[in-house]
């Protein structure tokens, strides 16, 4: 497993919680690691029981204290993202679409990374020009790629 960086987050310091934007939902065990990078602090590593957390839906309320810390602090997040639903529509011109989301995400949901390969230049490009998991597969034609 190979762990991704979380960037569409936000941090609430008092309470210790990180709602991770990008994601419908979230395992404890696919969180690898937090740093809170602006005070060079590791504020939840998965492999130290006094590093842990609790997970409801797409919240990870840490169990480290942050009250000292900021709402705008810069985390580094590692987390091993649920990709079990994969969709991969060959148009059987000039792309292939590759689609990404938790397994319950409907293809109507914007919960979909979405990749498309060029065929002529063997070219990946992803939708909206980012990894997030925000895009409708439905839709996958008509998205902007870069």
């Amino acid at each position: 497993m190979k762990g991704n960086l979380v960037t569409n987050y936000t941090f609430n310091a008092a309470t210790g919680a990180i709602t991770f934007a990008q994601f419908p939902s979230i395992d404890l065990e696919r969180v690898l690691l937090i740093t809170n990078v602006t005070d060079n602090i590791i504020i939840y590593n998965f492999a130290n029981s006094s590093l842990g957390g609790t997970v409801a839906t797409n919240v990870l309320t840490l169990d480290y204290n942050t009250t000292s810390m900021d709402n705008g602090d810069d985390l580094q997040i590692h987390y091993v993202a649920p990709e079990d639903n994969v969709i991969i529509d060959d148009t059987g011109g000039t792309y292939t679409y590759f689609g990404f989301a938790a397994p319950t995400s409907a293809t109507s949901a914007a919960r979909w990374k979405i990749k498309r390969l060029t065929q002529a230049t063997n070219v990946f490009q992803l939708a909206d020009g980012n990894d997030q998991y925000d895009n409708v597969w439905d839709n996958r034609a008509s998205l902007s790629y870069s």
